[in-house]
C-alpha cells in the first residue's frame, strides 16, 4: 500500500488487532458498543474527533498515524518553529 492512504476504518481494525483484542474489549474501552467498533472498521461511520484521540491513546500511536498514514513522522516536526502568516491587504 505504497503511496496509498488507507482507509480509517482498516487502521483501526488493524491497530486493534495489534494489540490482541476483540471488537467487545475494544469498544468496552472506548465506552461504545460493538456494533460502533463494527461501523468504524467498516468505513460506515466515522468516529468524532475526541473518540479518535482516545483511541489513538489506548492503540499507542498518534492521531496523524489514523488519519493521515501516508505522512512520515519527522523527529522535531512537532516543535519545528512556523512562520506566521500575514494578510495582505
Amino acid at each position: 500500500m505504497e503511496g496509498e492512504k488507507m482507509a480509517l476504518g482498516y487502521l483501526i481494525a488493524k491497530k486493534r488487532k495489534e494489540r490482541g483484542l476483540t471488537q467487545d474489549q475494544f469498544a468496552e474501552e472506548m465506552n461504545v458498543a460493538r456494533q460502533t467498533v463494527s461501523s468504524w472498521e467498516n468505513d460506515i461511520f466515522i468516529p468524532d474527533t475526541l473518540k479518535v484521540i482516545q483511541m489513538a491513546r489506548f492503540l499507542g500511536c498518534t492521531t496523524d498515524d489514523l488519519l493521515n498514514p501516508t505522512t512520515p513522522w519527522q523527529p522535531g516536526a512537532e516543535s519545528a518553529a512556523v512562520e506566521p502568516v500575514v494578510a495582505e491587504g
